[in-house]
């Protein structure tokens, strides 16, 4: 049975790995056999609609993922959300999953007003270019391009170009919603925000009472008496005792490296605020 470390490892090397292989610059085209009596059958060019969107594309660079440790609940609902999905996506995120053995990524760019070719329903606030790659470990990849905006209050729109919907609520919307909430809740109090990077970059939140075991098997840095040193914590205030007896205060301050070597993978974490 694996520790929860070496699944962490074994989960971390494949999205790493899956990711260099998103290399497609356009949304996806098919062509499928048609099986219909009436026409004789044949070959149909299927085009995705984002195509239509002529957006530029999007690669892994750094992205979220689930929790390391804990079971979590994402929200798909924005009034669930403690701020509005702009605040929390910013200009640029990323969010990436394993999906059975493959990569699953969405990348969200902030755009600088809805393209003109496209029919909103309703006042848009904010709206992002969704960039979706799915990747097989045989390296066959699916990309495609949609756009979301958000109304005042956060909620995700419908859209269409050219009579084809490129934004559906209850699609892309909440998959944008629920890419928020997971960012959301990656920067949440008593959590460390650990980074995995490679060629790409993960990610993801560790609760506070678990980062130390779970990269308890971390490479140095080491001490001169041989000894690891300390992961970064955190050290309350206290009083402190001199060795002429006299005491002083300590503030409370973060203390321990915060980069490290883990099962060949460089570590970076981070408090959470």
């Amino acid at each position: 049975m694996k520790t929860p470390a070496q699944e962490l490892s074994g989960i971390t090397e494949s999205l790493i790995i899956l990711a260099l292989d998103a290399n497609l610059e356009h949304s996806s085209k098919e062509r499928r056999t048609i099986r219909d009596k009436t026409r004789g059958g044949g070959l149909l060019d299927i085009e995705d609609q984002g195509q239509l969107l002529k957006l530029p594309s999007m690669k892994p660079v750094s992205a979220y993922t689930f929790d390391a440790v804990d079971d979590r609940i994402y929200t798909p609902d924005a009034g669930l959300l403690m701020k509005k999905p702009w605040e929390i996506l910013g200009e640029r995120a990323e969010v990436m999953t394993l999906f059975f053995d493959a990569l699953k990524w969405f990348g969200f760019e902030r755009l600088k007003s809805t393209p003109k070719n496209i029919a909103v329903s309703g006042k848009v606030e904010a709206c992002y270019a969704l960039h979706v790659r799915l990747i097989t470990p045989r390296g066959v990849e699916l990309y495609y391009q949609r756009i979301i905006p958000f109304d005042k209050n956060g909620k995700p729109l419908p859209a269409k170009i050219q009579g084809n919907w490129v934004c559906s609520p209850e699609q892309e919307g909440q998959t944008a919603i629920l890419a928020a909430s997971l960012i959301e809740d990656a920067h949440r109090p008593n959590a460390m925000l650990a980074t995995v990077s490679d060629a790409t970059e993960i990610k993801f939140p560790v609760p506070m009472g678990d980062y130390k075991a779970l990269f308890s098997d971390r490479a140095g840095p080491l001490l001169q008496s041989g000894k690891r040193k300390a992961i970064l914590h955190w050290v309350s205030e206290h009083l402190r005792q001199s060795v002429a007896g006299t005491e002083h205060q300590v503030t409370g301050h973060a203390r321990g490296i915060d980069e490290f070597i883990f099962d060949g993978l460089k570590v970076g974490i981070a408090m959470n605020d």
